[in-house]
């Protein structure tokens, strides 16, 4: 977390664009460490989560937009820092939206992926990440896209094929809360037992009922943490 604060407290982001902003988690990161900005935007097609976004933000210089990421309604070259967090994994043609992405990007702006991977994580943060695939595999089910996450170097690879210049990139974590309370933890997975009933009729149903009980026992056995990220920077 330290080095996440160092590398963006440097940084003077002029105008800002966030892609698959959800309720503004990222946003708020940015507000937090940046240097200065002078305006962040932060597009979603989810209208609820846009909707949630607008009530935790009430400053005039930071708004969010419904808009589809794909075919965005911004001029080229237009804003000087472009993000994307945590929402590759969740796209069916990335590369088109990283296209758009870099076509409303200045010459010299910086374009920022932010993306939790799957591989080399401890035991609890493998909790976290088989969750993870555990609900991406519910969601396709239920016909909302959402792929597994990505491998390290597979979202180096991603940002290498932007012909980006200055890729620089570090891991970092978020800071391990205290130890839950096993009633804390019996509620987080709630969650995941009203997203299992969703599919009772479908004929994979018994294979994931029986993985999300073999996941509860190991989460309220060893417990989970966020699995480490890893953030990119590149210049355009």
């Amino acid at each position: 977390m330290e080095m996440l604060k160092e590398k963006l407290s440097g940084i003077s982001a002029g105008r800002v664009l966030d892609v698959g902003t959800g309720g503004g988690d990222f946003v708020d990161l940015l507000t937090t460490f940046l240097k200065e900005y002078s305006e962040i935007i932060g597009i979603d097609t989810n209208e609820r989560a846009v909707e949630a976004a607008r009530k935790n933000f009430n400053k005039e210089n930071i708004k969010f937009m419904i808009m589809d990421a794909c075919d965005m309604n911004f001029e080229d070259e237009s804003f000087d820092t472009v993000c994307i967090s945590n929402s590759i994994h969740h796209l069916p043609e990335p590369k088109k939206i990283l296209d758009e992405m870099k076509r409303v990007l200045k010459p010299g702006g910086r374009l920022i992926i932010c993306e939790m991977f799957c591989d080399n994580q401890n035991e609890k943060q493998l909790n976290h990440v088989a969750w993870h695939h555990w609900a991406a595999e519910v969601n396709r089910i239920m016909g909302v896209y959402h792929g597994s996450t990505h491998k390290k170097e597979e979202i180096l690879d991603i940002a290498n094929s932007l012909g980006l210049s200055k890729i620089d990139s570090f891991e970092f974590n978020f800071p391990e809360e205290e130890e839950s309370n096993e009633d804390e933890l019996k509620g987080f997975l709630t969650h995941f037992d009203e997203l299992a009933e969703k599919i009772k009729d479908h004929e994979e149903y018994d294979r994931l009922y029986k993985e999300k009980e073999r996941f509860k026992k190991s989460i309220l056995d060893i417990g989970m943490s966020s699995a480490t990220e890893l953030f990119v920077i590149g210049t355009k």
